[in-house]
């Protein structure tokens, strides 16, 4: 392992085919995240700032760094900070959402005046669980921006929710009337376990 005792690594650094293959099987091995062939641009230039920080000639160097170096424990800490999305809270990047409500929808709207449903693939997002606070619940409801709640049990029925109560004080979702979608998941629900909708999933199953 070759490392610089004064000056930095350049950009012009590059991560060979097989030393991609060398950090990406550490890295699986390590942290639990797996990068594709299609990743190795991606891996790079998020760990192409280790190489300066240590003073590495290249990658290779970093990978036997990250195996052996009595420092590795602190480098692995840096290096998920780079290959892991570690943010994410309600409505984020609202302008996103903004664009798919003004712009998006309506232009799909004119497209096509007949259909009322639309199909959304997405591809390549992360996704994270976080509480949703009664504060913030009651907050939402209030503005008007939390239009409907609904909740899901072990007996695999939708219950919607139009009044919460709390020891902070009760308060209404859209004047204490049940959605749209908590109704219309309901009814799909319960056709499918009176037989009056084709079980498409194999979800029910008979007990003798």
């Amino acid at each position: 392992m070759r490392r610089r005792a004064f000056g930095s690594v350049g950009h012009e650094v590059q991560l060979r085919a097989d030393e991609y293959r060398l950090l990406r099987d550490l890295v699986h091995e390590r942290l639990g995240i797996w990068f594709g062939p299609e990743s190795r641009l991606s891996l790079e230039r998020r760990l192409r700032e280790r190489l300066v920080a240590n003073g590495l000639d290249g990658f290779a160097d970093y990978h036997q760094f990250l195996k052996y170096s009595p420092l590795a424990a602190h480098e692995w800490d840096e290096a998920a900070e780079l290959l892991t999305t570690n943010e994410t809270y309600f409505f984020r990047e609202d302008y996103q959402l903004r664009a798919f409500k003004n712009e998006l929808l309506p232009m799909l709207a004119e497209k096509n005046p007949q259909r009322r449903r639309v199909r959304i693939w997405s591809a390549g997002c992360s996704t994270g669980e976080e509480p949703y606070t009664i504060g913030q619940w009651r907050a939402d409801a209030a503005s008007g921006r939390l239009k409907e709640a609904f909740a899901c049990g072990t007996a695999a029925v939708i219950s919607p929710i139009g009044k919460v109560c709390s020891a902070s004080g009760d308060f209404e979702i859209s004047g204490g009337v049940a959605g749209p979608v908590a109704m219309r998941l309901r009814k799909q629900l319960v056709d499918i376990q009176y037989g009056r909708a084709a079980d498409t999933h194999n979800w029910i199953r008979k007990v003798l």
